[in-house]
């Protein structure tokens, strides 16, 4: 697992935002009022507007020692790969996977896949739980993964509460920015999968090549908040196994 572990300077309040931790959006002002033109200056499209695929031109390959771009896949967390709650997920005694999601990370892997989490955690910034917490589930989802036979790359979360005007909360693509960033991706050849609006919306925001959204978690009302918002995903699946398929598949 290569997500890192606590930095020296935690975020354990609402106005601390930690620029070393690459799992953590580095905030000009973490506690200001959201600004589209200073927040978005990969989109420039203001919040109820239909997003549009950005060009991935801009972005670099990563690539491996000999040459083959990698194959990059996002995966939100709660919904996706483990059972979602209204009441968050607060400890690893609450988390649950969702029947074949595990075998779903490994199968991706075992046909040349690479994973990355995508998530928002805003019960960090809800002061809600702390920094151990989150780290413990999520190397109870790591672990189980491995027990499958899978892996995940990284893992990008966003910490912050929906009014504390971040550049890295879903919809907005700043998490997917981050892992462009670190590993030199090539947005173009990725795919984003979710249960939720704001999943997809983020996936096109981002640039992906494709988006997938799932009928775990809270999927058959995000069709719902798509459908009205005009956003027709790439795929529809049952769950995460089924979107692997897919994908191996060749997105056919």
């Amino acid at each position: 697992m290569v997500f890192e572990r606590k930095a020296t300077h935690l975020l354990r309040c609402r106005k601390i935002c930690n620029p070393h931790n690459p799992m953590v959006a580095p905030v000009a002002n973490f506690s200001a009022p959201c600004i589209w033109a200073t927040l978005r200056p990969n989109t420039g499209f203001p919040p109820d507007t239909k997003p549009k695929r950005l060009q991935p031109s801009a972005y670099l390959p990563n690539k491996d020692i000999m040459g083959h771009s990698e194959k990059i896949i996002f995966l939100d967390r709660d919904g996706v790969i483990n059972e979602d709650s209204d009441a968050y997920i607060k400890s690893p005694e609450e988390f649950f996977f969702i029947p074949q999601s595990p075998e779903a990370v490994a199968l991706l892997n075992q046909n040349g896949f690479e994973v990355i989490i995508i998530t928002n955690q805003s019960m960090i910034g809800r002061e809600m739980v702390g920094l151990d917490a989150l780290e413990a589930i999520f190397e109870k989802m790591t672990k189980g993964i491995a027990a499958a036979g899978g892996r995940i790359k990284d893992v990008f979360y966003c910490p912050h509460a929906p009014d504390q005007g971040c550049s890295c909360r879903k919809p907005l693509p700043g998490l997917i920015h981050q892992a462009q960033k670190k590993y030199a991706i090539d947005l173009g050849t990725t795919v984003m999968i979710g249960d939720s609006a704001r999943d997809i919306e983020c996936g096109i925001n981002g640039g992906c090549g494709a988006t997938c959204l799932v009928a775990t978690g809270r999927g058959p009302s995000a069709r719902k908040a798509l459908k009205q918002k005009g956003i027709t995903p790439d795929h529809f699946a049952d769950n995460l196994y089924q979107a692997a398929r897919w994908i191996i598949d060749g997105r056919s």
